[in-house]
C-alpha cells in the first residue's frame, strides 16, 4: 500500500519486515507488532515514530491493528461530568492567552483540563502522557481518541492541544522562538490553532505535562498528580463574575518582546516613505516646469 505521507520509511521497513517473515503488514496483530519491534530495535523517537506508522496505516485504511491492549484508567477521574463547576468550553474559554509565567502555564493547564473533562482522565494518567499517545492526523486524538474542533477558537479542545505543543516546539529551539510562541500567537475565537502544521520538537520531551517556572520555563520532569488535581479543581471553578475577572483580559495582551517591527509598523514605515517620494516627485516636476 502507500506508505503514510509522514512515516513513509518507517512503514516501508515494518512492511519488508513482514515480507522477510512471513507475515501480513496490513491488517497486522499486536503480536507481530512486538515481534518487530523486539526484531528491529530502536531507540526513543524512532521506536515511537514505527509504532506511529503502523496505526495510522490501519486507521487512513479503516482497518483494525487486532489485539492492541485497551488504554486502562489510572486512579479516579478528576472530572466526570458531576459536581460543581463550569463545563469544559467555559473553563478553555476563561484561561489566560499571554504572559510569562501565566500564560505558559495557561497553556499546559489547557491540555491538562482537556484530558480530564473531555477523556475523563485520572491525575496518574494526566502526569504519565507521552509524546507517542498523540496524534495529530489526520485529526487530533489522545490515545485512540478523537479531539472534537470547536467553532469557537479559544473553547477548542484540539486547539488547546496544539497550542501547548507548539509551545513545546519552540522551547526546543531558541529562547527567543519561545517568546514569540506565547507572546505573538493570540488564543482568539475566530483562529484555530490546530488548524496550522505543529513544528517538529514537542516529540522530544519525555514527559508532555510538566512543570512551569516562576519565569514561564517548561521543566523536563513529569507533574505530579497533586499539582494536576488542583490545576483541575482551581482551573473549572474559575470565578466568571465582572468584579472578579482577571484585570488584564486575553483578548488585550501585553505588547511583546520583539526584536524587530511588527507588520503594521512596517506598513506604516513604508507608506512615509511612499509619501516622502511623492513629494519629491512634485518638486522635480515643478522644477522642470519652471
Amino acid at each position: 500500500m502507500e506508505s503514510p505521507h509522514r512515516y513513509g520509511p518507517e512503514w516501508g521497513l515494518f512492511e519488508d519486515w513482514c515480507a522477510a517473515t512471513g507475515r501480513e503488514a496490513l491488517p497486522t496483530t499486536w503480536a507481530t507488532v512486538e515481534a518487530f519491534l523486539e526484531a528491529v530495535p530502536a531507540h526513543g523517537q524512532t521506536a515511537v515514530r514505527r509504532l506511529r506508522a503502523i496505526r495510522a496505516a490501519h486507521r487512513d485504511t479503516d482497518r483494525r491493528l487486532a489485539g492492541e491492549p485497551a488504554s486502562r484508567p489510572r486512579g479516579r477521574p478528576l472530572w466526570d461530568g458531576t459536581g460543581q463547576g463550569g463545563d469544559l468550553a467555559t473553563a478553555l474559554h476563561h484561561l489566560p492567552a499571554h504572559g510569562f509565567p501565566d500564560g505558559v502555564r495557561a497553556r499546559r493547564d489547557g491540555l491538562v483540563l482537556v484530558l480530564a473533562g473531555h477523556l475523563h482522565w485520572s491525575a496518574d494518567q494526566i502526569s504519565r502522557l507521552r509524546a507517542e499517545q498523540i496524534t495529530l492526523e489526520p485529526v487530533s486524538a489522545i490515545d485512540g481518541t478523537d479531539l472534537p474542533m470547536t467553532r469557537h477558537g479559544r473553547q477548542c479542545p484540539s486547539c488547546a492541544l496544539s497550542r501547548w505543543l507548539r509551545a513545546l516546539a519552540a522551547r526546543m529551539n531558541t529562547a527567543h522562538d519561545f517568546e514569540q510562541t506565547v507572546e505573538g500567537a493570540p488564543a482568539h475565537p475566530s483562529l484555530h490553532d490546530c488548524a496550522s502544521p505543529i513544528p517538529d520538537g514537542w516529540q522530544h520531551h519525555r514527559h508532555l505535562i510538566v512543570p512551569v517556572s516562576a519565569t514561564g520555563k517548561p521543566g523536563l520532569d513529569a507533574l505530579n498528580p497533586r499539582s494536576i488535581a488542583r490545576i483541575v479543581a482551581e482551573r473549572r471553578t474559575l470565578p466568571l463574575d465582572e468584579d472578579r475577572r482577571p484585570a488584564a483580559p486575553a483578548a488585550e495582551p501585553p505588547a511583546p518582546l520583539r526584536d524587530g517591527p511588527t507588520p503594521a509598523e512596517r506598513a506604516g514605515a513604508l507608506r512615509e516613505i511612499d509619501e516622502l517620494f511623492d513629494r519629491l516627485d512634485e518638486r522635480i516636476a515643478q522644477a522642470l516646469g519652471e
